[in-house]
């Protein structure tokens, strides 16, 4: 869990398969940062809260038929799998 910002300047940050990153606050992946989900990786954010990639940067989130990798809401009311 992460309260406040998540900001990614350079490396790979990995959300593993059946682990669950939680933040309050925004996501920013900058040029030369990697925030990968992988599958049945989850990515918990505050409602309202944004996820931006800058130029140079890179959000890969690829499932499987098996495993979702997928982002929600605290509430879980909104997903993107």
């Amino acid at each position: 869990t992460i309260s406040g910002n998540l900001t990614l300047n350079s490396g790979i940050t990995r959300i593993a398969a059946g682990a669950t990153l939680t933040i309050s606050g925004n996501v920013v992946v900058n040029s030369g940062a990697t925030l990968d989900i992988e599958p049945g990786g989850t990515l918990v954010m505050a409602n309202g809260r944004t996820i931006t990639v800058n130029n140079g940067g890179t959000l890969e989130m690829v499932g499987t038929t098996g495993a979702n990798a997928s982002v929600r809401g605290f509430d879980n009311t909104s997903a993107y799998t």
